[in-house]
């Protein structure tokens, strides 16, 4: 096998010898949401950038034999009761809670996840002239949440100057948009992180002083770390403290990072002197597994 499917953390291979079939049709790319302008009197269409992404369709078409543990086919009675034995611990997978996740990984052990939920009918097709010891199924799920995700957080860590451009080598490797990343901004004066790109940014107004950092999380919209409160520093125990502070653009979140080839480019701005450092954390989000 060149790769494990995991459903819920139970494996499909613990089925595989059983007689369920090896599962496919889960490298589809989701389609975009939303489409280009038409406008009168003009060729073509009006181009709208930054669409969304629809949910996730994945497919996972299988066959169930009643067989034994080794694969051999044992007699009538005993392959009927092992077909249904299998057919059941399979339908159990895919519906037992309302959502199941996926994990696929490679024999490099690298591996991502997607959630999703079953909403079609499981209808077995049996095959009669095998006496009900054989059955094909197409297992579909739906995944709201559109993009496989790594098990690990990824860290980039960069000190640039002001105005400087810094590529994060390390989330070379997403293939979609990354929403729930956490930003560092370590000490400085009123910095702005922004990813020219896409024109997405994220400022803070005020100083950093030495010893002091902030942490931005733009998925819980939170702002921890110390702040200046009067011009004295205090443990940050409220949002309300600073996040009047923190201000973005061109994105409903704090900060979104996009994917980009070879990796993506991040722009630090500031108005103290000397370098600041700045490191992003995030899960790479990908478009397949």
């Amino acid at each position: 096998m060149t790769a494990t499917i995991s459903v819920n953390g139970t494996s499909l291979d613990n089925l595989l010898a059983q007689g369920v079939d090896t599962a496919s049709g889960i490298h589809k790319v989701p389609a975009k949401r939303g489409a280009n302008i038409d406008v009168p009197m003009r060729h073509g269409q009006l181009y709208v950038p930054h669409k969304r992404y629809q949910p996730a369709s994945l497919v996972f078409p299988m066959w169930v034999r009643g067989v034994s543990p080794d694969g051999s086919v044992p007699s009538d009675d005993a392959a009927r009761i092992a077909f249904h034995n299998r057919l059941r611990a399979l339908v159990g997978l895919f519906t037992i809670g309302e959502r199941v996740t996926i994990r696929h990984t490679l024999t490099d052990l690298t591996a991502r996840e997607i959630t999703g939920e079953v909403t079609e009918v499981l209808d077995f097709t049996v095959d009669s002239y095998d006496r009900n010891t054989i059955g094909n199924v197409a297992i579909g799920l739906d995944c709201a949440d559109p993009f496989w995700t790594d098990l690990a957080p990824t860290v980039s860590t960069f000190t640039v100057t002001s105005g400087q451009q810094a590529a994060l080598a390390e989330f070379a490797a997403a293939t979609a948009p990354m929403d729930d990343v956490v930003v560092r901004f370590y000490p400085g004066t009123n910095p702005t992180l922004s990813q020219p790109s896409t024109g997405v940014f994220l400022s803070y107004s005020g100083p950093i002083t030495a010893g002091r950092k902030l942490e931005v999380d733009t998925q819980a919209w939170t702002a921890t770390g110390t702040v200046d409160a009067g011009g004295t520093w205090l443990p940050a125990t409220a949002p309300a403290q600073h996040i009047p502070r923190v201000s973005h653009g061109r994105y409903p979140r704090f900060f979104s990072l996009a994917p980009q080839s070879p990796a993506p480019v991040v722009a630090l701005t500031f108005t103290s002197g000397g370098s600041m450092t700045v490191s992003i954390t995030g899960y790479q989000r990908h478009l397949v597994p």
